[in-house]
């Protein structure tokens, strides 16, 4: 019975790091589909260059994950000793997302750059509602650091959580949306992520982990709510002032 129960152990360990390392590998590849022409590729398809700022918001991204799934690849194989030691370069790359990823936003707001049917203030709410779910859950992952299934389980959610501008840029390049904005299909793919992170939890444990559970329902509700302060006439001022900031 010991060695059955021994074999169902490592059976389990061995589906969940693939789940994890697998799931860090898909978003990673969403960012590349998503930013190929408009970053990493840039020169190959458009003419003008980005603005330091700019350049600076996508290296520390890709650095993000990059380091997520070397992580994963960590834990999978059993260096968790490394994996404690690269957590301090997440802390920084966590402190440098949130400060870009206020920063890019507003500065293209001043551009004049908006989602469809939004103003620029309203892509702001859009955009800096990430940088505010991110850090909840990067911070709770944190915390519940020495538990490490909450722990993955929410470091995996945070990332999730950006995922929306890298998957409406795929959705352009691939299909016909242009009766649909790109940006609400974007979250509600966001959403079938979350939703998968459940069913496995369901499938694995026969339940969904509390960590799962209680960051994925912020993120299915951060996206209905930011669409709504998007169109607020508090926000539209609110935003105003923050574009008006350093001019």
């Amino acid at each position: 019975m010991e060695a059955v129960q021994a074999t169902v152990q490592r059976t389990d360990r061995r589906t969940e790091r693939r789940f994890y390392s697998g799931m860090a590998i898909l978003l990673a590849l969403f960012v590349l589909a998503g930013f190929t022409r408009s970053y990493f590729l840039r020169p190959l398809f458009l003419p003008t260059s980005l603005t330091p700022l700019v350049h600076l918001h996508g290296v520390v991204y890709t650095l993000w994950m990059v380091l997520l799934i070397v992580q994963t690849r960590l834990v999978a194989a059993g260096r968790t000793d490394i994996h404690r030691r690269l957590g301090i370069s997440g802390l920084v790359l966590a402190v440098l997302m949130e400060v870009f990823g206020i920063l890019v936003p507003i500065a293209s707001a001043r551009e004049g750059d908006h989602i469809k049917e939004l103003t620029p203030q309203g892509t702001i709410a859009i955009m800096l509602t990430s940088m505010v779910i991110f850090p909840l859950l990067f911070g709770a992952a944190l915390y519940l650091r020495r538990q490490p299934a909450a722990h993955k389980r929410l470091m995996l959610l945070a990332t999730i959580a950006l995922m929306a501008p890298a998957l409406a840029r795929i959705l352009r390049l691939c299909c016909d949306f242009s009766h649909i904005n790109r940006v609400w299909v974007g979250y509600l793919l966001v959403d079938v992520m979350v939703l998968v992170m459940f069913l496995y939890d369901w499938r694995t444990q026969g339940r969904i982990h509390r960590a799962t559970l209680w960051g994925g329902l912020l993120l299915l509700a951060a996206h209905p709510f930011r669409f709504w302060l998007a169109k607020t006439a508090g926000w539209e001022q609110f935003a105003t002032w923050l574009m008006q900031l350093g001019q």
